[in-house]
């Protein structure tokens, strides 16, 4: 009883069909199941990421440009009155999700201090806003 002699000749040969198959299908899913952000209004610049994902959904969004300044769904607002409007903001939305879109140049504390006002008056979600990187740009 010899199984190895005939078994030899299948191992050679190596279907890939299925297998591209499976990576087509893998690859189509991941690119419909992603989604994406889209952002307008005040202009900042965001950070950079190599696989982006954008929502499009009723969301409050919190603009932080780099020199302070506060917008709660495109209207500025002071530090001071950030919390009213917020909350203002995520009452009035349907799902309770805010997208903080900081600028690159923003100081990282006052995006932290969004992110825990944002918690505290309820968000059920949060995002940061981010932009896709162009092939070859540099960070």
């Amino acid at each position: 009883m010899d199984f190895g002699a005939g078994s030899k000749g299948y191992l050679q040969k190596l279907e890939s069909t299925a297998m591209s198959d499976i990576i087509f299908n893998l690859l189509i899913f991941f690119l419909l199941s992603s989604s994406f952000v889209v952002q307008s209004g005040i202009q900042v610049d965001l950070p950079q990421v190599v696989a982006p994902v954008q929502l499009e959904l009723k969301k409050v969004v919190v603009t932080l440009k780099a020199d302070g300044t506060v917008f709660v769904n495109d209207q500025q607002v002071e530090w001071k009155d950030l919390r009213t409007h917020l909350g203002e903001a995520i009452e009035a939305a349907p799902d309770k999700q805010v997208i903080i879109r900081g600028d690159d140049k923003a100081a990282l504390g006052r995006a932290v201090e969004i992110w825990d006002t944002a918690r505290e008056l309820g968000a059920t979600g949060l995002a940061v806003a981010t932009r896709a990187k162009e092939p070859g740009e540099k960070p």
